[in-house]
């Protein structure tokens, strides 16, 4: 949020990167818990199930009105740069 201020980014982005910041692995109530307290390392068809949870996390948002400005960000905080993030390969 400090940096957010220091970027003079208006209230309202402000509010809505706080409420993404608190809301953008809601979808891993979605992935077994077998999954995520897995000590290990996870196996192609664990990490097929965790890429998922921004899809779900999305899903889970979307009927809510007031969250309709933060679904992109819940959707794609795993995006990267170079097109190798996920769920989209952006």
């Amino acid at each position: 949020m400090k940096i957010g201020s220091a970027l003079a980014i208006s209230p309202k982005k402000l509010d809505d990167l706080h409420r993404a910041a608190l809301l953008h692995d809601i979808g891993k109530v979605g992935i077994p818990l077998s999954i995520l307290d897995k000590p290990g390392a996870l196996d192609d068809e664990e990490y097929m199930m965790i890429k998922k949870h921004p899809s779900i996390g999305a899903r889970i948002l979307e009927p809510i009105a007031s969250y309709k400005d933060i679904l992109p960000i819940v959707l794609q905080h795993h995006e990267r740069f170079d097109g190798k993030g996920y769920p989209g390969g952006l």
